[in-house]
C-alpha cells in the first residue's frame, strides 16, 4: 500500500508496518498529529515523516494482520 493509504488506515485505528520495519514493528496514529509505535512511544507525525520522505517510503506499507 502507499504512504497515503497507510496514513488513512492509521487514522482509522489500524496498525501498519513497512518493508523496512522489523517483523514486530508497527505504527499507528492517534488523531492527526501523533504517531504511536509498538513500544508505546508517541511523537509528532511531522517528525516521523521528516526522516522518511524519500521515494522508498512512498510504497511498501501494509496493515498488520497478526501479532506474535
Amino acid at each position: 500500500m502507499t504512504k497515503s493509504e497507510a496514513i488513512k488506515a492509521m487514522k482509522s485505528g489500524k496498525k501498519v508496518t513497512h518493508n523496512y520495519f522489523g517483523s514486530k514493528e508497527w505504527i499507528t496514529m492517534k488523531g492527526n498529529e501523533a504517531i504511536i509505535t509498538e513500544e508505546g512511544y508517541s511523537f509528532p507525525s511531522h517528525k516521523f515523516w521528516k526522516d522518511r520522505n524519500s521515494k522508498e517510503w512512498e510504497t511498501g506499507w501494509s496493515i498488520l494482520t497478526a501479532q506474535t
